[in-house]
């Protein structure tokens, strides 16, 4: 199916009721990005050897990835979903920072 018609279909109406693909984009893509961050929290060694309740880890990546969106713009999220904008890179790694340094306390409890 085309990119046009993906968008007739889906998310022109979705756009035509929001005031910007961030607020599409949002509730989808916090939800996600935590659910990755949870599963690799749980499974690394870092994770591991804070012996985290799923609770305080859930709160944590929640907390971080919202941060996380919040920091990133609508070229972010075009860049992203067109794989020019990697998670590796600098620019997205000082975002990301900003959300885990926001969001450290739910790991201090």
């Amino acid at each position: 199916m085309t990119k046009a018609l993906w968008c007739v279909l889906l998310l022109c109406p979705l756009l035509a009721q929001a005031e910007s693909i961030k607020d599409v984009a949002r509730e989808p893509m916090v939800s996600l990005m935590s659910k990755q961050c949870v599963s690799s929290g749980a499974s690394s060694d870092t994770g591991k050897s804070l012996n985290l309740s799923d609770g305080r880890l859930k709160s944590y990546c929640d907390c971080a990835t919202g941060k996380l969106f919040d920091e990133l713009t609508e070229d972010d999220l075009v860049n992203i979903m067109d794989g020019k904008l990697q998670a590796s890179s600098p620019e997205f790694k000082a975002k990301m920072a900003k959300g885990v340094y926001a969001c450290v306390h739910y790991l201090m409890k």
